[in-house]
C-alpha cells in the first residue's frame, strides 16, 4: 500500500478505484450500509428488516412460536409484530438513521449487547471500521455521495507507472601532490539536479603515520528516489535528489609489516522536500602485509565499521529519501587487497574482497514523516482500504522497523593495459551486498595522456570512477 501513496493517500485510494469501482458498490450494497440509510418507520424500512430476517433465518424462528390454531396470513402478522419489536429492528424504526453520524449510530448499537446481538459478527467488524477516521462524522447519506464522488474522480485519474531518469552528468577535478579539488553535478536532465563536488588533503607525519581531512557534497545513489527524485503524476509533488554534506577525518599507521587505521565522518543529508537527517560513520582496521615484492602487494587483516542514522527515511512516500538509513549498523569483516602487474609491466590489476558479517536496526517510520496532514490523512485512507477490502486487512501506513543479521561480502576487481605511451585500456567490477541490498556495477574505460612523452603502469591501475561513487 505505501508504494500506492506516493504523494497522497487520497490520490492513492483514486488510483485503486479508478481500476475497480466494485469495492464501493460491494460496501453500500451490504445488508449492514442499507440498514444504515433507512429513514426511520417507512414501508422501505419494514421491508429491509423483513428481508434481513428472512435470510437470517430469525423471521421463521417467530413464525415457528405464533400460535398454530391461526391462520397463516394472521400468524404472518403475528410474526411480522414481534419481529419489529425486536431490539434493533425497534432501534432501527424509531430513528433516521441515514441522517445521523455513523459514529454515533456504532457507539449507539456496539455500545448496548442487547443492540448489538442483532448484528452478525462480520457486521460488528464492518460498523466497527466505518467508525474509524473521517467517515464517523458523515452520515450514511453523506458518506455514500463521498465514496461515490472518489469513483468519478478516480476515472480521470492519471495511472502511475515505472519511472526512470536520464542525463548527463559534469565535473572538473584539481589534483597536486596531496590536495585534490572537484566540482560538477549530478546528472543534467534530473528532476532535481544538485551542485556536488569536495576539497582533501592527504598528509605525511613521519615515515609511517599518514592523515587526511575532506570536505564534500555529494549525492545519495542508493535509488533513483535519492539520486533524481520523482514525481507523483496525478499529484504533482515532487522528490528527491539526497546530499550528504559534511567531513570525514582518517588516519594510517604503517611500519611495512604491520598497518593499522581509522577513520570518522559527519554529514548531513537533505533533498528537496526530503525530510533533513544526520549520519555517522567511523571505522577501525589492522592488516598485516602477506606478500611484497616489486611487482605485487597482498594484505589481510580485519575491519569494524559502524554507522548510525538519526532518522530512518529509507521509504519512498513524499518526505522520505529512499535510501538506506538504519538507526544503527555494525560491519565486522575480514578484507584481503591485492594489487600487482605482469613483469612486461604493460599490465596491472586490483583485487578487493571481503567476507563477514552485519547487523542492523531500522525503527519503524511513518509515510509522511514531516507533514502531519498527509499522516493523518494516510491513517484515514488505509481504514477505508480495509473497509473497501482493497487490502487484506488494516495497515497502518507505518514502515516497519527491522532488525537482521546476516553475512556480508564485497568483491571488486579492476585491471589496466598499456596500449602504448599514451593510452590506456582499462575496466572494472564491484558486487557485493552491503547495507541492505546486493549492488552489482561495472565499466569500461580508455585513458589518454596528454603528455607526449606517455606514462607507465603503476604498481595498481588507476580506474576511472563515477564522480557520484560514495566513498571514492
Amino acid at each position: 500500500m505505501a508504494s500506492r501513496f506516493g504523494g497522497g493517500p487520497q490520490a492513492a485510494l483514486a488510483g485503486a478505484l479508478a481500476a475497480d469501482r466494485e469495492p464501493v458498490d460491494k460496501l453500500v450494497g451490504s445488508s449492514l450500509y442499507q440498514l444504515l440509510l433507512t429513514r426511520g418507520d417507512t414501508n422501505a424500512t419494514r421491508n429491509l428488516i423483513y428481508d434481513t430476517a428472512l435470510a437470517s433465518g430469525r423471521y421463521q424462528e417467530l413464525y415457528n412460536q405464533t400460535d398454530g390454531a391461526l391462520t397463516a396470513a394472521e400468524r404472518r402478522a403475528a410474526a411480522l409484530q414481534a419481529l419489529y419489536q425486536d431490539p434493533l429492528p425497534a432501534y432501527v424504526l424509531s430513528r433516521d438513521l441515514g441522517n445521523l453520524p455513523i459514529g454515533d449510530i456504532a457507539a449507539q448499537i456496539l455500545g448496548n449487547a442487547t443492540l448489538a446481538r442483532g448484528l452478525t459478527a462480520e457486521q460488528q467488524a464492518q460498523l466497527q471500521g466505518l467508525a474509524r477516521g473521517s467517515s464517523a462524522t458523515q452520515t450514511p447519506l453523506a458518506f455514500q455521495d463521498t465514496l461515490y464522488a472518489m469513483v468519478a474522480n478516480a476515472a480521470s485519474a492519471r495511472p502511475v507507472g515505472a519511472q526512470d531518469a536520464s542525463g548527463a552528468g559534469v565535473a572538473v577535478a584539481y589534483e597536486h601532490g596531496g590536495l585534490r579539488l572537484d566540482i560538477g553535478s549530478t546528472p543534467l536532465g534530473f528532476r532535481q539536479s544538485q551542485v556536488v563536488g569536495g576539497v582533501a588533503y592527504r598528509g605525511q607525519a613521519g615515515e609511517t603515520v599518514s592523515w587526511g581531512v575532506e570536505a564534500s557534497r555529494r549525492p545519495l545513489t542508493d535509488s533513483l528516489l535519492s539520486f533524481a527524485g520523482v514525481e507523483d503524476p496525478r499529484t504533482g509533488m515532487q522528490w528527491g535528489g539526497v546530499t550528504a554534506t559534511g567531513a570525514k577525518v582518517e588516519a594510517t599507521m604503517d611500519n611495512g609489516l604491520l598497518g593499522t587505521y581509522g577513520n570518522f565522518a559527519w554529514h548531513r543529508l537533505e533533498g528537496e522536500n526530503v525530510a533533513g537527517n544526520d549520519r555517522q560513520e567511523a571505522s577501525v582496521g589492522v592488516y598485516v602485509h602477506a606478500l611484497e615484492t616489486d611487482n605485487q602487494s597482498l594484505t589481510a587483516g580485519l575491519n569494524l565499521t559502524a554507522m548510525r542514522h538519526d532518522r530512518n527515511l529509507s521509504g519512498f512516500t513524499y518526505g522520505h529519501g529512499g535510501y538506506f538509513s538504519p538507526q544503527s549498523y555494525f560491519d565486522l569483516g575480514f578484507p584481503a587487497h591485492w594489487t600487482g602487474r605482469s613483469a612486461s609491466q604493460r599490465l596491472a590489476w586490483q583485487v578487493d574482497a571481503s567476507v563477514g558479517v552485519q547487523h542492523f536496526r531500522v525503527d519503524p517510520a511513518p509515510y509522511f514523516p514531516d507533514d502531519p496532514q498527509l499522516q493523518a490523512a494516510a491513517y484515514e485512507a488505509a481504514s477505508l482500504a480495509a473497509l473497501l477490502g482493497l487490502t487484506p486487512q488494516y495497515i497502518e501506513p507505518v514502515y516497519a522497523g527491522q532488525s537482521k543479521t546476516g553475512v556480508s561480502y564485497n568483491l571488486s576487481a579492476a585491471a589496466e593495459w598499456q596500449l602504448s605511451r599514451q593510452l590506456f585500456l582499462g575496466g572494472r567490477m564491484d558486487l557485493n551486498n552491503a547495507r541492505d541490498y546486493q549492488q552489482f556495477g561495472t565499466n569500461l574505460y580508455l585513458r589518454f595522456l596528454l603528455d607526449r612523452y606517455g606514462g607507465s603502469l603503476g604498481r595498481q591501475p588507476q580506474p576511472l570512477r563515477s564522480p557520484y561513487a560514495t566513498g571514492e
